[in-house]
């Protein structure tokens, strides 16, 4: 087998084609959660703005319950890369010690770890936002 793939190949066609739909998906749902986070901030400088008018709003919680969509959004993305970056780490350990492949196993070790804390921080956040909107909604209701 040549040694020269890039980054994203594993070797195996079936499985490169697979993973770079996974891929395609993954980015796609993180679009989706920055143009939904976009939509959020808006929505917030729209209240902010209504507010120095004198102007009442009638749902102040939808910026909010936005950014819990988004935060949401990107650790199901991320953790779809993740699992992205662990089939192509178990790949590559598979190529090496089967000789087709004389690759170093260093760079893809950091890209999963990279994700792996990209996956945490990902899941702290979505709890920090979620922990904000329980709150701001029981401000609201009493």
């Amino acid at each position: 087998m040549e040694n020269n793939f890039s980054v994203r190949r594993a070797g195996d066609d079936k499985l490169d084609l697979a993973l770079i739909q996974k891929e395609k998906s993954a980015s796609l749902i993180i679009i989706l959660a920055y143009i939904i986070l976009i939509n959020s901030a808006n929505k917030e400088r729209e209240i902010i703005l209504k507010k120095q008018r004198g102007i009442n709003t009638s749902n102040d919680l939808e910026p909010t319950q936005l950014v819990v969509l988004s935060s949401s959004l990107a650790l199901v993305g991320n953790i779809f890369l993740g699992e992205i970056a662990f089939a192509r780490l178990r790949e590559l350990q598979k190529n090496i010690q089967s000789g087709e492949s004389n690759f170093s196993i260093t760079p893809n070790l950091n890209i999963t770890t990279g994700f792996i804390f990209s996956i945490l921080g990902s899941i702290f956040k979505t709890i920090g936002v979620i922990q904000r909107a329980n709150e701001q909604a029981q401000i609201t209701i009493l």
